[in-house]
């Protein structure tokens, strides 16, 4: 009786275990989706420069992130639409600094998400 109760309680504990896992998993692959859809003007990498673009005399808004980052996810939707809502009169941009580092380096920042 012992033993099924013990092999019970590490079945509720591990499945929520793994559930949170894959939920985690999906929600990144659903970031990089919706990434890789461009609802941004623009996605920088390591060849970004801010200076060139600001030279087009437009707003720019730069958000500086990573897909790991929860609260960086949150952010994601809310841009996106102000993204698709000023297309042609401002660049909204979007800094991975965990996959591009040195577009991140123009920027100086502690926490993330943070937009300029």
């Amino acid at each position: 009786m012992i033993n099924k109760n013990k092999i019970f309680i590490i079945i509720v504990i591990l499945i929520p275990i793994i559930f949170i896992y894959f939920y985690r998993q999906y929600e990144k692959s659903n970031l990089i989706k919706e990434i890789d859809i461009n609802g941004y003007n623009m996605l920088a990498d390591d060849k970004f420069d801010l200076q060139a673009l600001l030279s087009l005399g437009y707003p720019v808004l730069v958000n500086i992130g990573s897909e790991n980052c929860l609260a960086c996810k949150e952010m994601y939707k809310p841009l996106e639409n102000v993204a698709s809502n000023l297309k042609g009169e401002a660049y909204i941009i979007f800094v991975d600094y965990s996959k591009y580092p040195k577009a991140g380096k123009q920027f100086k920042f502690s926490l993330t998400p943070t937009q300029f």
